[in-house]
């Protein structure tokens, strides 16, 4: 069996090419903002971290990444709480604004390192609560009263 875990994070779509060289021009590098779960294989990344091997495998298989559909970032919803509900109950939940980091500021730093392109997704970081999935799980992304998707967990990762 694989133990794969949810991360609910709000994920930025980039849009357009090139490195904003300041934090505050890094917005207009936003062209939209969805929410998207991270899974990832944490037996493997346990393995890894105990080797002090990096976790590239644990983050990165088939199906490992989900997004919704894309919202103006502009958007009055993105001060709401954003949740996700597992087989109906509600096991994460936060709230922009209690970001360590601005989505402007990380796509500073990505694209002090990486030149952005647009359709890059940037997977911004969890808010407490995540847990395992199994199969036939039902997972719902919503904002506010407003459900962005649902995802049917259907995962057979390959090590």
């Amino acid at each position: 069996g694989f133990d794969v875990h949810h991360e609910l994070e709000i994920v930025a779509l980039v849009g357009r090419r090139g490195s904003p060289a300041t934090v505050d021009e890094a917005s207009r590098w936003v062209a939209g903002l969805a929410l998207g779960i991270d899974f990832t294989l944490r037996d493997l990344q346990a393995d890894c971290k105990a080797k002090g091997l990096p976790w590239f495998r644990a983050k990165s298989f088939r199906q490992s990444a989900f997004a919704s559909p894309f919202l103006s970032p502009e958007s009055p919803v993105w001060s709401e709480p954003f949740w996700l509900e597992k087989n109906g109950e509600r096991v994460q939940e936060g709230e922009r604004r209690q970001m360590l980091f601005s989505i402007p500021a990380l796509i500073h730093e990505i694209g002090i390192i990486h030149a952005l392109y647009p359709g890059d997704l940037i997977y911004t970081g969890t808010p407490q609560g995540v847990g395992s999935v199994n199969a036939g799980d039902r997972l719902r992304l919503g904002i506010g009263d407003r459900l962005l998707s649902t995802v049917s967990i259907d995962i057979a990762p390959v090590k």
